[in-house]
């Protein structure tokens, strides 16, 4: 299965302007004048400690509507943020203190997939409860055309969408993203009464910032539905101090952004492999900006002091690539780096704290959430609801088989998967890839050049039974031109989102 050693972006710098040519000959001559001491060397930091104020949740003298007890409800979602950096999985650098302490209390999904390894299709996925091949927008770039900018397909009107159905229940709903594929004309906007504008890129404290202008709107709304969409751990990584200073005591011999073209370049080329001394800060980096991000996040929960009967709901569009199947970035395959996502759920008082090692989707967020609020669910909604097996009153299914979708580019690559059993297929060339996801977590192994085997064939059955009982829509906009600022455009270009 042949596929591209990185994502969608080509290795460009943020700052407009520059050409990859000037930058790569420039980054060649700092290399060699700076490699001559090799790394300069940091009296290490501490790694900080968690803010030691509580995330709290406080009774107020807010009027709630009469008889109406339901929830506020607050999804947080982060770009790229891999299932295995989660402390509680193990991993050894404490990246989330505030956040895991926060949904310490919650219900965590151990094996939640994500239905694409990149943004667009997932995003859809998850306010939509449909997989990318019934929702059909599995494909999208920026073009210029026009002299404005042709966006992906935009969502379509009749696509059942989690926020219009809670803005119909009778929520104010509000909505902040940073990810270039939500901004207005995507069709993302539908069903919020206030979606931020201007926010493509921003880092966590600019999105903190915009959200608590409006805190006493948000608070003073009951019941509400919040989306917090977070960039920061994304392509390219911006290393956050001081968090970068304990992870990785000495610098590269490049300014970042350089730094980082240079060794694209190098793993491209096979020079650079896993644990060289580059490769481990570019994994540091990205590393400290997911701190970066439990700091400014926390901060934002602490700052908002909603009440407690608010549900609250962490997860991620998709993981990242750091050369498990030598492969960077994401949007590249379907392997466990890229889907596995973290998936948390936490209702205080309501539900307790679990670990459930039973398989879920993210298109199981949306119906799970209206159950829990009670509100009738959308009939046209595919995912699991989980809230009576939260509630202890149903079992958990012993074996599901979730499915996920990478079509993009040259790319057309499928995957069903369980708890214990994955195969990937791909579809220009029917090569398929089974793992034994209990024996070969990672996926390193498989029975390449085999015939599948009697447990493949039957995940190959389910996927494309699936495909069959849930057929694409047919009422998919054509993508259309609209005007965006030279700003955005030029963060848009530098990130490799325009042609």
């Amino acid at each position: 299965m042949k596929i591209p050693v990185f994502g969608s972006s080509p290795i460009l710098s943020r700052s407009a302007g520059i050409s990859r040519a000037a930058l790569f000959l420039f980054s060649l001559l700092a290399f060699f004048f700076a490699f001559s001491t090799a790394f300069r060397s940091q009296p290490p930091t501490p790694p900080p400690e968690p803010d030691s104020r509580p995330i709290t949740t406080h009774e107020d003298a807010r009027p709630a509507l009469q008889n109406d007890r339901r929830p506020d409800i607050v999804l947080i979602t982060v770009e790229c943020l891999r299932s295995d950096r989660l402390r509680s999985s193990g991993y050894p650098r404490s990246l989330l203190p505030n956040m895991e302490h926060f949904f310490s209390s919650g219900v965590h999904f151990r094996q939640a997939f994500s239905t694409a390894s990149w943004t667009l299709p997932s995003l859809v996925s998850l306010l939509s409860s449909k997989y990318p091949f019934e929702h059909g927008i599995t494909r999208g770039q920026f073009r210029q055309e026009d002299g404005g900018m042709v966006l992906q397909a935009t969502i379509p009107a009749d696509l059942p969408w989690l926020p219009s159905v809670l803005q119909k229940a009778g929520f104010r709903t509000f909505g902040f993203s940073t990810s270039p594929h939500t901004i207005r004309g995507t069709g993302f906007e539908r069903g919020f009464d206030h979606y931020e504008q201007n926010l493509a890129f921003k880092e966590a404290d600019i999105v903190k910032q915009r959200v608590l202008k409006i805190r006493e709107e948000i608070r003073g709304s009951r019941p509400f539905f919040l989306w917090l969409h977070y960039f920061d751990p994304h392509w390219q990584y911006f290393p956050k101090s001081p968090w970068i200073r304990n992870y990785a005591p000495k610098k590269p011999p490049l300014p970042p952004h350089l730094f980082d073209m240079w060794l694209h370049s190098m793993v491209e080329e096979g020079r650079i492999k896993v644990h060289d001394p580059l490769f481990d800060y570019l994994q540091a980096s990205y590393d400290s900006e997911i701190n970066y991000w439990d700091l400014q996040c926390s901060d934002l929960i602490r700052e908002m002091d909603l009440a407690p009967n608010t549900i609250f709901i962490l997860s991620a569009d998709h993981g990242e690539g750091f050369l498990e199947h030598q492969l960077m970035d994401h949007g590249n395959s379907l392997y466990e780096e890229l889907i596995h996502v973290p998936l948390i759920i936490r209702w205080s008082g309501h539900l307790r704290s679990r670990q459930i090692e039973a398989t879920a989707s993210l298109i199981d967020v949306a119906p799970t959430l209206l159950s829990l609020a009670g509100i009738q669910e959308e009939s046209s909604f595919r995912g699991l609801d989980w809230s009576k097996i939260l509630s202890g009153s149903h079992a958990v299914k012993a074996r599901r088989i979730v499915f996920s979708q990478l079509s993009n580019g040259p790319l057309d690559l499928s995957s069903a998967q369980s708890s214990d059993w994955k195969c990937i297929l791909d579809e220009n060339t029917g090569e398929i890839l089974s793992y034994d996801r209990k024996l070969d977590p990672r996926e390193r192994h498989h029975p390449a050049k085999q015939t599948p085997n009697l447990e493949t064939r039957r995940f190959l059955s389910a996927l494309s039974a699936a495909k069959k009982a849930y057929p694409p829509a047919t009422t998919h906009p054509a993508p259309r031109s609209i005007p965006i600022n030279k700003k955005t455009e030029d963060e848009l270009r530098a990130l490799g989102y325009v042609q």
